[in-house]
C-alpha cells in the first residue's frame, strides 16, 4: 500500500514501481528515502515484549507463558511448543531480534561461558573470534583475585584481536551478578528505535556498505534548498528511475526505445536531459559547459557525486531546477504527440438503428464537410455518407447549425 501510494495509482491499478521497497526503506544517507519498514518495525515492537519478559519473568504474562511453553528451561531457550498461540509465535519472532542485540555484562563471570556466550563488545556476534581454552570454561576463570584480567591466560586462550577487545571491558572491584544487557543503547536498556535500526542493519548486512564519498554526497543532496518535488525528481535521476523509452522497453511497456521527441537516438536518462536537441538548446542558452557526453547512465549517482566535487551547492541547486524544467517541458511535448484514444460507439438495441452524424468547417478554404454513418444492432454499418460543400461564402455559427440540422433531417428521411 505504501509503495502504491508513493509511485502513484490510476484507474487501471498501480503505476510502475521503479525501485524496490527495500531501497526506499534505506536511510537517506545511504541513498534511500528513509521509509519505515513495517515488517522490521513490527519485529522491533515484539522484541520489546520479549525484553519485558526477560527483565520481569515473574509478571503474570511471564508466569503464564513459562507454565505453558518453557516450564523446565529459560525464556531465551524456549521452543515453539505444541499448538503455539499467535501471541507466543510473535514474541518468539521478536526474541530472535532481541538475542542478536543482547550481550553479557560481566560481574562475577560465573554464568558466562568463554566460548559459547556473547560477552565481548565491539563484534557483531559478541563471541570470540578464536577460543582455545576449556570448552566449559567460564569468564570467572579469566579474572584474578584482585579483580583484574589474567593477561597471560587471555594470551593463551584468545587471539590478539579478542585480547584487545576483552581488555576494554571494565571490571568492578566488587563482584556482582552477571546480567544480560542491550548492547545498542548506552543505557543498556532496550529501546524500539535501536532495535529497529538493528533490524534494518541485519537486513542489509549482505549488501555493500556505502562509501565515504556516497555518504558525503547524500548529505549534501538532502541539504539542497530546492522544492521537495524537484529534490525527489533528482533522487529518481540518481537511481535511473525516470520513464524514458529504454526503461519502458525493458519493462515491456512499449516496443520503441528511440527518443520520444525526434526518434533519432536511444532515449536513456542522459539523452533525455542533456543530449536531446531540446535539452541542448536549454543548456546552450544558459552557457553551461558540462561534459554530459561522458555520462551515458546516472545510476547510483556516480556522475552526480563527481559533480558535488566540482560544483558548489548553489550551482547544484540551479542544475536540478533546470533538469526539472527540461523534463517537465519534455513531458508536455511527448503528451501532445500521443493520439487520443478512440471513443467506442455503442451499438443500438435490437430492432433499432443509430445514426452518427458530424460536420466540420474550414474557414480558410470556405469548405464544409458533412458525414453520416448508420449502424444496426450488431454494429454493422448499413449506410454511410460523406459530402463536401464548396463555395465562395463563409458560414457563421448560426448558419452552420442550420445547415447541419437540415442535412440531418434529409439523411433520416
Amino acid at each position: 500500500m505504501m509503495g502504491n501510494f508513493w509511485w502513484g495509482m490510476n484507474e487501471n491499478g498501480s503505476k510502475i514501481h521503479w525501485r524496490s521497497w527495500n531501497l526506499l526503506c534505506k536511510n537517506k544517507g545511504e541513498g534511500g528515502m528513509g521509509f519505515r519498514s513495517f515488517i522490521q518495525f513490527n519485529q522491533a515492537l515484539l522484541a520489546k515484549q520479549a525484553w519485558r519478559l526477560l527483565e520481569n519473568p515473574t509478571s503474570l504474562l511471564g508466569q503464564l507463558l513459562k507454565s505453558k511453553y518453557f516450564p523446565h528451561n529459560s525464556f531465551l531457550d524456549a521452543n515453539m511448543g505444541h499448538s503455539p498461540s499467535l501471541t507466543w509465535q510473535g514474541i518468539r519472532w521478536g526474541r530472535e531480534l532481541l538475542i542478536k542485540g543482547l550481550r553479557w555484562k560481566i560481574g562475577e563471570g560465573r554464568s558466562i561461558g568463554c566460548g559459547l556466550d556473547s560477552w565481548i563488545p565491539g563484534l557483531s556476534t559478541f563471541l570470540p573470534i578464536c577460543y582455545s581454552g576449556p570448552s566449559h570454561g567460564v569468564v570467572a576463570n579469566l579474572i584474578t583475585e584482585e579483580r583484574q584480567w589474567n593477561i597471560p591466560l587471555l594470551q593463551q586462550y584468545f587471539c590478539q584481536l579478542d585480547l584487545e577487545r576483552i581488555l576494554t571491558i571494565p571490571l568492578s572491584y566488587f563482584s556482582t551478578r552477571d546480567k544480560l544487557i542491550w548492547h545498542y543503547q548506552s543505557s543498556s536498556i532496550f529501546t524500539v528505535q535501536s532495535a529497529y535500526h538493528l533490524a534494518t542493519l541485519l537486513a542489509d548486512e549482505n549488501l555493500s556498505s556505502s562509501s565515504t564519498s556516497e555518504l558525503a554526497w547524500w548529505k549534501l543532496f538532502w541539504s539542497l534548498q530546492i522544492p521537495q518535488k524537484v529534490k525527489i525528481f533528482a533522487w529518481r535521476i540518481t537511481h535511473d528511475s525516470l520513464p524514458v523509452a529504454t526503461s519502458l522497453v525493458r519493462r515491456k511497456i512499449i516496443t520503441d526505445s528511440t527518443c520520444s521527441i525526434h526518434k533519432q537516438a536511444w532515449e536513456i536518462t542522459g539523452h533525455a536531459l542533456f543530449s536531446c536537441k531540446y535539452a541542448k538548446a536549454v543548456w546552450r542558452s544558459l552557457n553551461y559547459n558540462f561534459d554530459w557526453y561522458g555520462c551515458t547512465s546516472m545510476r547510483n549517482g556516480d556522475y552526480l557525486i563527481h559533480l558535488s566535487l566540482v560544483y558548489n551547492k548553489a550551482e547544484l541547486e540551479q542544475l536540478f531546477c533546470t533538469l526539472w524544467a527540461i523534463w517537465t517541458e519534455r513531458n508536455k511535448t511527448v503528451t501532445c504527440q500521443i493520439p487520443p484514444a478512440p471513443v467506442p460507439w455503442p451499438s443500438p438495441p435490437v430492432g433499432a438503428f443509430k445514426l452518427n452524424i458530424d460536420a466540420a468547417i474550414n474557414a480558410s478554404t470556405f469548405t464544409t464537410g458533412v458525414g453520416a454513418v448508420l449502424q444496426d444492432s450488431a454494429g454493422l454499418v448499413t449506410a454511410a455518407l460523406a459530402m463536401p460543400i464548396i463555395g465562395n461564402f463563409k458560414f457563421d455559427e448560426m448558419e452552420a447549425k442550420a445547415l447541419f440540422h437540415s442535412l440531418n433531417w434529409a439523411i433520416q428521411h
